[in-house]
């Protein structure tokens, strides 16, 4: 019987493992931030009137500085 259970465990932690290697090699704050600009152009876009002026050649720059 505990040889059952150490095959599952080493299958469990097998797919756990590629679960979480696949989460995070698949994630990267590039992917995220073009998200981001994607949906926040999509909104501005949206929300655009006429009164504000022409929307074209305009980029929404992410550095600060105080």
């Amino acid at each position: 019987m505990s040889r059952r259970f150490r095959r599952v465990g080493f299958w469990g932690c097998f797919l756990v493992a590629v679960v979480v290697f696949g989460i995070v090699g698949g994630c990267s704050t590039e992917r995220y931030r073009a998200d981001a600009d994607d949906e926040v152009y999509g909104i501005i876009a949206d929300k655009w009137e006429g009164s504000f002026g022409n929307q074209s050649n305009y980029i929404i720059n992410d550095s600060y500085v105080p």
